[in-house]
């Protein structure tokens, strides 16, 4: 849920099961909960990532998010937008984007 801690019928921890299931290595930042965060920045957590999904579309993170592909090269090579969140126009040209949700 958008700007909030609060958890509940988060669609995270059912992603998190299937790619932990498959042997998938993953990376977790969440500016409002913690507790299952890996690391502790969204530039840390993205740094050598090839793919990213994003679960939640807090206003803080998804400013940064779209910062940080501005500012600087990233590995990615695919954006999974769980919440049709980021505009795909600002998406580099070389970044595979898949916008799902609603917005």
């Amino acid at each position: 849920k958008k700007n909030v801690d609060d958890k509940r019928e988060s669609p995270f921890y059912e992603i998190k099961d299937i790619l932990t299931d498959k042997a998938q290595q993953i990376s977790v930042y969440d500016s409002w909960i913690s507790i299952e965060n890996t690391s502790d920045s969204l530039k840390s957590t993205i740094d050598g990532c090839e793919a990213i999904i994003i679960v939640t579309d807090h206003s803080d993170m998804i400013q940064e998010f779209i910062q940080l592909m501005s500012s600087s090269p990233l590995d990615l090579k695919i954006i999974i937008d769980g919440r049709n969140s980021i505009d795909k126009k600002l998406v580099p040209n070389n970044i595979l984007y898949y916008g799902v949700g609603r917005r």
